[in-house]
């Protein structure tokens, strides 16, 4: 079995087939939700990335600004992610083909890996990380945005 003819059972299940026949609102919300999330994501990574980066809010320590914009991340993520699983199984197929999208996905798990695993060990004592860390996440989730963005295009 080929990555191809998971990716068409994966449209032909129950909800992607659903999905796919509904009411073209129905994608246009799953389109609002899965913006909505990414800006809430951005948002907060915006806001952490240049603190870490020496942007502004200096007078906070960093874990502390990490630690207050995550729940903003985390509802981000949830709604992103869940709301781009429901549009992949609606077009699966299509995706198949589509370099943008297996792009935004390596980008995708990079930039998991950089919010779970880096911002875990930065705070201003490591001025080089600090920065490392900042600088990756904002060009990891812009690329995932632009890669994204880039999708409807090919």
């Amino acid at each position: 079995m080929t990555v191809l003819d998971i990716f068409h059972q994966f449209q032909d299940a129950g909800i992607g087939h659903a999905l796919r026949t509904s009411n073209h609102l129905v994608g246009a919300a799953l389109q609002l939700f899965h913006i909505t999330g990414f800006t809430l994501l951005l948002a907060s990574i915006l806001v952490i990335s240049l603190r870490l980066l020496g942007g502004g809010l200096k007078h906070q320590p960093a874990s502390e600004i990490t630690r207050s914009a995550f729940p903003l991340f985390w509802i981000g993520l949830f709604l992103a992610v869940t709301s781009g699983t429901l549009i992949f199984l609606s077009g699966a197929v299509h995706y198949y083909g589509n370099e943008y999208f297996w792009l935004k996905l390596v980008l995708l798990l990079l930039a998991v890996v950089v919010q779970l695993v880096l911002f875990r060990i930065v705070d201003d004592r490591t001025p080089f990380a600090t920065r490392l860390a900042g600088f990756l996440s904002l060009i990891l989730w812009f690329g995932v945005g632009i890669a994204g963005r880039t999708i409807g295009f090919v």
